[in-house]
């Protein structure tokens, strides 16, 4: 049997694979791990975390994202692959050319690197409906849906293509301009004081009466324990990645709205069309202000709404979608293992 060691770090147990553990699988985030493992056993491949399939044990690593482990760099029969998934905003280590030296083959995202002989294409990949009567069960009808929500972390990052800063733009503008529930926000951390200084951020962690001297988001709803049933409330939602310009960075943000039948308003990939089509979402960059993406939203009629719920369905049940697709990201790993024996 082929020997596979799954390296995240953090995860082990193979625990990355348990879609009952609730916290691993929240929002199908594990479910792409669980079925790449559950179709390489019918292979005749074993696939577990780092402390099951060692290291030393194993015919190959699998790496997620650049890490720190010094063993990578060293000379080793065993076979050693990379799956790129952050971005240079967040972890900028990943895009070092000269580190991915250490790897036989890396699989990303990224349509600039992508070359089919050291570079194989990857996505971000989703747990998708099977039939469109799942995918349209729990869908409420347009009158019955707030108008604008976002669901992101608070975070703050420095670099030139981040997005963190416009999406505090988007729930000031809001606030500032709306009322009664016409836009209502969730994520984690924007209860507490996230700047771009760490040492502030610290000095607030400490002396909590800080915070009075700091914007308090008065839209803000907590967390959220289901995205789906979330979204599915709202006509629209604010999707930025978290980067903008790097071509083929499409995330789970604008699956997820797909999937709960909620209309995104995307910013991120330029070339997001190349895999989308354009009447599935909102291009955020064809406004020129927050004033006229408004008026754009709340003149929309039901119709106009209906024909780009439409086009999501059609999209999501077509081979348009198919790169994105959990099954793809499973077969694409088992058959550049099966090629190799």
């Amino acid at each position: 049997m082929i020997k596979v060691c799954y390296y995240l770090e953090g995860y082990y147990n193979n625990i990355i694979f348990d879609l009952s553990d609730k916290g691993i699988n929240r929002d199908d985030y594990a479910y792409s791990h669980y079925l790449l493992k559950l179709n390489a056993e019918e292979k005749g491949v074993s696939i577990a975390t780092l402390d099951i399939n060692s290291r030393e044990n194993s015919d190959y690593i699998i790496y997620h994202d650049v890490c720190d482990d010094e063993l990578v760099s060293e000379p080793s029969k065993v076979k050693k692959w990379l799956i790129l998934f952050e971005s240079s905003v967040i972890s900028p280590n990943n895009w070092n050319r000269e580190s991915h030296r250490f790897f036989d083959k890396v699989f990303t995202w990224n349509d600039d690197l992508v070359d089919n002989k050291k570079y194989f294409k990857i996505n971000f990949s989703h747990k998708f409906p099977k039939k469109k009567e799942e995918y349209r069960a729990g869908s409420r009808g347009f009158n019955n849906k707030k108008l604008c929500t976002l669901i992101s972390g608070n975070k703050r990052v420095s670099h030139e293509l981040e997005l963190y800063s416009e999406r505090v733009k988007t729930i000031r503008w809001f606030e500032k301009n709306t009322s009664g529930g016409v836009f209502e926000f969730y994520g984690v951390g924007w209860d507490d004081v996230i700047t771009r200084n760490r040492y502030v951020n610290f000095l607030v962690k400490k002396m909590k009466i800080l915070k009075l001297f700091f914007y308090k988001y008065k839209t803000y709803k907590g967390v959220v324990d289901n995205k789906k049933i979330t979204l599915s409330g709202y006509k629209f939602a604010i999707c930025y990645e978290n980067a903008q310009m790097i071509p083929g960075y499409i995330t789970e943000k604008i699956f997820d709205c797909f999937f709960a039948g909620c209309v995104p308003v995307y910013w991120g990939a330029p070339n997001v069309t190349d895999h989308i089509p354009e009447g599935c979402f909102i291009d955020r960059r064809k406004f020129n202000s927050h004033e006229e993406l408004y008026l754009y939203l709340t003149e929309m009629t039901e119709d106009q709404y209906l024909d780009i719920q439409k086009n999501i369905e059609c999209y999501i049940f077509s081979e348009k979608a198919d790169p994105y697709r959990a099954e793809v990201f499973s077969n694409t790993l088992i058959g550049h293992i099966l090629d190799e024996k």
